[in-house]
C-alpha cells in the first residue's frame, strides 16, 4: 500500500508572503510555489496540484490516516507563529488522542462519518465527562476537519452535523453561613498542608478568593481579574469590569471586611488580589480533590454569590442586592434569593 502523503500550505520566511505548497516524500521535504500572497488563490492551486498528483499515480487517491491527519494537525498547531499556550496545545492532544484511540487504526480521515463521533462522544459521556469538556472535544475535533478541508486533504467536516450531548444543568443554590465558614476553615486548615512556597501562596489565594466573595458577591471571575487600578481601598469602592450583558462598568462600595481582605493581598504586590484565572481555577479544583476536603466537591463558586443575595434580601434591601452584583432586572435578584418558610416568619414577627 502506498505510504499517504500530507500536504500543507505554508509561508517561507525566505520567500516573502507567497504560498508555497510543501509536502515530504521518500524522507524528503518537497515544495512548490503557488505564486500568489492569497490564500483563497493559493488553496485553488492546492486543489489542481493535488489533482494533478492523482492523476500521475494512476488515478489513485492519496489518503490520509486519521491518526496521521490528527499527528498533521497537531504539529501545524505547535508551530511558533500560533504562538499558542501549552495548556491550549494540552487539551487539543488530549481531545483529538481519545477521539483516534476510539477508532480502528487504519480508518482513513476521508471515513469518519457524524455517526463516529457522536459514538465517541456518547461513550465519554458515559464514563462520567462533563458537558463541557464534551463541547470542547467537539470543537477540536471540528477544527482538526476544518483544517484538513482547507488543505485539500477531506471534502467535508462530519463534525458540523452533530451536537455535543447536553447534560441537566446543575441546579445552584445558596450556601449557608455556618456551611460557608467551614468550607473557609478547611481552606485556611489546607495552607499547612502545601509543600511549597508557591503551593502555599496559591492556597492563600482560594482562601481568601473564598473570603472576599462572601462580602461582596462578585462573581467569581470577576474577582480574580481585579486590578488594583480599579481598588480604592481608602475610600472602600472597587470598579468591576464585565460585559455589559453581565453589568457591565461599575463602581461597587465594599464591605469593612472585603477591604480588609484586599489590604491583606495588597501586601503581596502585583498587578491584582489573585493569580490568574486559569491557576485559581486550578487551585480551587485541587483544594476540592483533596481526601480532606471530599466534603466539599459539590460547593460551587457561584453559590456564594446565591447567598450574598439573599443574605440581602433577608434584610429587605433586594434593591441593593441588584446593584451590588449588577444586575439588570429584578426578576434575575429574585432568582437568586432563596428564602425559607422561617425567613417569612421572621419578616412577620418584625411587623409587631
Amino acid at each position: 500500500m502506498k505510504t499517504p502523503i500530507a500536504y500543507r500550505l505554508q509561508r517561507r520566511p525566505d520567500r516573502g508572503r507567497v504560498w508555497h505548497i510543501t509536502w515530504t516524500e521518500q524522507g524528503v521535504t518537497r515544495r512548490r510555489s503557488t505564486k500568489t500572497e492569497n490564500l483563497a488563490a493559493a488553496r485553488k492551486v492546492l486543489a489542481s496540484f493535488l489533482e494533478d498528483r492523482a492523476a500521475e499515480d494512476d488515478g489513485q487517491r492519496l489518503e490520509l490516516t486519521l491518526r496521521q491527519a490528527a499527528d498533521e494537525w497537531m504539529a501545524e498547531k505547535a508551530s511558533a507563529r500560533h504562538g499558542l499556550a501549552p495548556q491550549t496545545l494540552a487539551g487539543y492532544r488530549t481531545s483529538l488522542s481519545r477521539f483516534v484511540a476510539s477508532q480502528p487504526r487504519r480508518r482513513l480521515l476521508r471515513d469518519v462519518r457524524p455517526a463516529h463521533i457522536i459514538r465517541h462522544l456518547e461513550q465519554r459521556q458515559a464514563a462520567g465527562a462533563a458537558p463541557t469538556t464534551l463541547r470542547h472535544a467537539l470543537t477540536h475535533i471540528s477544527m482538526l476537519f476544518r483544517w484538513h478541508c482547507r488543505m485539500g486533504h477531506a471534502g467535508r467536516n462530519p463534525a458540523e452535523a452533530v451536537e455535543a450531548p447536553r447534560g441537566k444543568p446543575t441546579p445552584v443554590g445558596e450556601i449557608g453561613e455556618r456551611e460557608f465558614w467551614r468550607l473557609h476553615a478547611a481552606a485556611l486548615a489546607d495552607i499547612d498542608g502545601a509543600l511549597t512556597d508557591s503551593g502555599r501562596r496559591t492556597r492563600e489565594a482560594v482562601a481568601a478568593l473564598l473570603e472576599l466573595l462572601w462580602w461582596t458577591g462578585l462573581r467569581s471571575i470577576e474577582a480574580i481579574r481585579l486590578r488594583w487600578d480599579d481598588v480604592d481601598l481608602e475610600r472602600a469602592v472597587m470598579v468591576v469590569r464585565s460585559p455589559e450583558k453581565k453589568g457591565g462598568v461599575r463602581a461597587v462600595p465594599l464591605h469593612p471586611k472585603a477591604v480588609a481582605v484586599l489590604a491583606r493581598r495588597r501586601l503581596l504586590g502585583g498587578d491584582g488580589p489573585f493569580p490568574a484565572p486559569a491557576a485559581m481555577k486550578t487551585a480551587w479544583r485541587r483544594f476540592k480533590a483533596r481526601k480532606a476536603n471530599a466534603e466539599w466537591r459539590g460547593v460551587n463558586l457561584h453559590a456564594i454569590r446565591h447567598s450574598f443575595v439573599t443574605r440581602l434580601s433577608r434584610l429587605g434591601d433586594q434593591a441593593a442586592a441588584s446593584l451590588l452584583v449588577g444586575h439588570h432586572s429584578r426578576e434575575m435578584t429574585r432568582h437568586y434569593t432563596h428564602l425559607t418558610p422561617e425567613d417569612a416568619r421572621a419578616a412577620l414577627e418584625r411587623l409587631g
